[in-house]
């Protein structure tokens, strides 16, 4: 646990993203950990929201599947 706690908070395997109003990142959970630093203190104006979404991965394959298959078609 100590090994992977050291790999897990070591600054050279940390990707920082400096996000404005409007960004969206996307992330594959099952390949990532990820999260958020603390906020610098007292600033008015620096709450978070952070909205969640999931979509399964099944759903995603098969409207692949059939865009490649109407785009075939044309």
């Amino acid at each position: 646990m100590r090994f992977f706690d050291d790999i897990m908070n070591d600054p050279d395997n940390y990707i920082r993203l400096k996000m404005v109003p409007g960004d969206m990142v996307t992330v594959k959970n099952t390949r990532i950990l990820h999260g958020m630093s603390e906020l610098e203190g007292g600033v008015i104006g620096s709450e978070r929201h952070l909205q969640c979404g999931y979509m399964d991965w099944d759903e995603i394959v098969s409207t692949m599947r059939v865009l490649r298959a109407s785009k075939a078609s044309e």
